[in-house]
Parts: structure tokens; C-alpha cells; sequence
């Protein structure tokens, strides 16, 4: 049976989101987490069943958090940029919700939440420390 492109499109980005490290140097780490995001992109934009755009949605949910980390991380970042990866973690996490017709275990479905507060957490904390230290 062969794999579809949306399938090849997530392993590669997997790949590549698996070979970030912590000890990776800060652009390494956003050069490859934009060439995943890129391939989860693309696995959704070519997906052939909800599964499969289900996946890739998580991956790149996951994947533009972790950018917007980075970004968050740096005091001169543009706050567009910033919300940008924001966003996409929000579509990301509503796409998934509103695809909860495939059963998947709760693990997951937690892990979705958790990952989505994590983000708005983080974003109204960008605020608060922009107002207190502007």
C-alpha cells in the first residue's frame, strides 16, 4: 500500500521537528521549525481524508507554538510576527475541535488543550511584560 502525500508530507516535517534539541543554536532551531511548518502545510493542503488533515492540524499547531516561543523569546521581535504564529496555533486548535468527530483518546484531545492555553497564556504574558517594561 502506498503512502499518500499528506502522510510522506507530516514524516518529513516529524523529522525534522524530532531533530530540534535543546542545546540546538537558536537559528538552526527556527530554520527548522519553519521548514516543518512549511511540510505540515503542506500535508494538510494535500490531506485526502480528515485523518490525515487532523494530524497534520496537530503538528502544525505544535510546531507554530514552538515558533511563537521563539519569537516571544527575542525583545526586538515585530509583535505582528509574534501574532502570526499565534493565529496559527488558534486555527490550528479550532480546526481541531471542530473535527472531534474522529475518536480519539483523551490523551490527545488534552494534549490539543493544553498546548492551546499554553499559547494564550503566553500571549497575554507578551502584553504584560511589554506594558510593565515600555
Amino acid at each position: 500500500m502506498s503512502v499518500s502525500w499528506s502522510v510522506r508530507k507530516r514524516t518529513q516535517g516529524n523529522d525534522i521537528f524530532k531533530s530540534i534539541t535543546d542545546g540546538l543554536a537558536p537559528v538552526l532551531k527556527e530554520t527548522r521549525l519553519n521548514e516543518a511548518l512549511k511540510l505540515y502545510q503542506e500535508a494538510i493542503n494535500s490531506a485526502a481524508c480528515s485523518e490525515e488533515r487532523i494530524s497534520a492540524y496537530k503538528n502544525h499547531g505544535i510546531t507554530a507554538l514552538n515558533l511563537f516561543k521563539v519569537y516571544l523569546s527575542r525583545a526586538n521581535e515585530k509583535p505582528l510576527r509574534t501574532f502570526n504564529f499565534y493565529m496559527q496555533v488558534c486555527q490550528s486548535s479550532l480546526f481541531l475541535s471542530l473535527e472531534n468527530s474522529i475518536n480519539k483518546p483523551n490523551e490527545w484531545i488534552h494534549h490539543i488543550i493544553q498546548k492551546s492555553i499554553e499559547a494564550i497564556e503566553l500571549y497575554i504574558n507578551s502584553f504584560l511584560f511589554e506594558k510593565e517594561y515600555s
